[in-house]
């Protein structure tokens, strides 16, 4: 098929999804609202704009500021384009040229909301039903509290956004391709030069093609120490003056749809440390190796907690005690504290949908495992003082801790390996496997 089918595509299951609420529900049409520039608190500048992703699902325009989209109880499908012409800033030029030739969509150009949409939004605000950022503004103009966002048709179509087309597929692949092109010239330029934390995000984002403000998360690229902070964002503006080792958690964004790799490096003669990413490595690999329709997220919870624990026993930083005792003592939660992964798609934390399954701690979301779910595979290791320290503290585990060992590694921070895999029919696809070959 070509793109333009498998939009056409990806759009009629969407379409056919409202036709049936706005049926069962007696209801005219439902409005998708992009949103509204934001200004920070008493201030003139705009928070970065960022589209609400139901509008995104359906026609993928990120950059759409200030505009509507219409689907009507009978299918039929407008774009209201707001166009910014003023002289203040870049003028509006989007090109919705390939959603119109789906035969699908229609679009309509407008200029001023007051006096071009305003009352068409008001005309049927009774009768109609809303998803969007700015539940002030609808309210003002009519709508019922309960024709906004409202939560059955949110999780609807969450359950929707977690099966993904083969549209978005194609438009998942080009984020890889973005992000994987970026994380190889970081490769090159943490192993062959002494730039800053700062300075290498300015050549990831180049390399992505992706502005600052753009980003589908704050990117995370730490040296030494920095790297046990989960979310670390501070990125310093001096190199350090010894470097041993570096981890970068980054993506990229194209028409809407996300990528989320991420990489650790060795960068001296540790060994040990060298083993343990790649160690972990392994555990992502046998975690994707799991993956298939029906396995429950929270059995490969488990599998990554007791993978862990295998590591750290092989390594010896785990003494005298075995696997199902450290699992049990959850020590390998303290050294990874968070999930084997999340949903990926037009947010990095894409959607839960409903969750049909009782929920593990660690976890963003349990899930049943079904054909079309993306997901991030993304085990770690961290060296965490405060988790130590509560290791330590327990008389159960302490004796079992090769506190040498973790002292010596405690100024590497930690270690995350990433990959982005589908679940299709017939196999598993990683979009993330030959970003190491070189």
């Amino acid at each position: 098929m070509s793109l333009v089918q498998l939009y056409t595509k990806h759009a009629s299951r969407l379409v056919d999804y409202y036709k049936d609420y706005l049926t069962k529900n007696n209801k005219s049409a439902v409005w998708l609202h992009y949103g509204d520039h934001v200004l920070y608190f008493d201030d003139d500048q705009e928070v970065p704009f960022r589209a609400n992703p139901y509008a995104v699902h359906l026609i993928n325009e990120p950059k759409a500021v200030g505009s509507y989209i219409r689907v009507s109880k009978e299918g039929s499908v407008t774009l209201y384009n707001f166009i910014d012409d003023g002289f203040w800033n870049v003028p509006t030029t989007l090109d919705f040229s390939f959603f119109k030739s789906s035969g699908l969509v229609e679009v309509v150009d407008f200029y001023d909301f007051s006096k071009e949409l305003e009352a068409t939004l008001s005309q049927e605000a009774k009768t109609a039903v809303i998803i969007g950022p700015n539940q002030d503004k609808y309210r003002e103009l009519g709508f019922d509290a309960k024709d906004i966002n409202e939560k059955e048709l949110i999780l609807d179509l969450q359950d929707l956004r977690l099966q993904k087309t083969e549209y978005e597929y194609e438009m998942l692949c080009q984020a890889q391709y973005l992000a994987i092109k970026a994380h190889r010239t970081i490769k090159t330029a943490v192993h062959s030069t002494k730039l800053s934390e700062n300075q290498l995000l300015g050549v990831y984002l180049q390399n992505a093609e992706l502005p600052y403000d753009a980003q589908g998360y704050a990117s995370i690229l730490a040296f030494n120490e920095n790297a046990a902070i989960l979310h670390y964002n501070k990125l310093d503006f001096e190199a350090p003056a010894e470097r041993r080792s570096f981890l970068i958690d980054a993506g990229a964004v194209y028409k809407g749809y996300q990528a989320d790799i991420s990489r650790t490096y060795c960068l001296d003669d540790n060994t040990l440390f060298s083993d343990l990413i790649l160690g972990v490595g392994n555990i992502k690999d046998e975690i994707i190796g799991n993956m298939r329709p029906g396995v429950s997220t929270a059995t490969l919870q488990e599998l990554m907690m007791r993978k862990t624990a295998e590591l750290l026993i092989d390594a010896q930083i785990l003494q005298n005690i075995d696997v199902d005792q450290a699992y049990d003592l959850k020590i390998p939660h303290r050294f990874v504290p968070h999930g084997f992964g999340h949903s990926l798609g037009i947010n990095t934390h894409d959607v839960r949908g409903r969750l049909k399954t009782p929920q593990v701690p660690g976890l963003r979301a349990t899930h049943i495992l079904e054909v079309g779910n993306v997901w991030t595979i993304e085990p770690g290791l961290y060296f965490i003082d405060q988790l130590i320290t509560e290791l330590n503290n327990d008389s159960n585990i302490a004796p079992h801790l090769n506190n040498e060992l973790i002292e010596q590694l405690r100024p590497y921070g930690g270690i995350r390996v990433e990959d982005n895999v589908m679940l299709q029919e017939e196999q598993l696809i990683n979009f993330t496997g030959d970003l190491d070959n070189l």
